[in-house]
């Protein structure tokens, strides 16, 4: 499993809807571990959104298969 942060709107969205329709996507985000910007692809299997006073780039966390 992957987890990282995505930072804008239309990633989470995207993230959203990969997790509904358990199709896969690929999406770039912050690597929770490395703290590197990279292409994660796969289905979504959670996001998290940890609101507007998260710290700048990492407003959703999402986890991945």
């Amino acid at each position: 499993m992957n987890q990282f942060y995505v930072s804008d709107e239309q990633s989470a969205k995207r993230c959203h809807e990969s997790r509904n329709e358990q199709k896969p996507i690929t999406v770039s985000g912050v690597d929770v571990l490395e703290d590197t910007v990279k292409p994660f692809t796969g289905i979504v299997q959670s996001v998290e959104d940890y609101g507007p006073s998260a710290r700048q780039g990492r407003r959703w966390r999402v986890s991945m298969y």
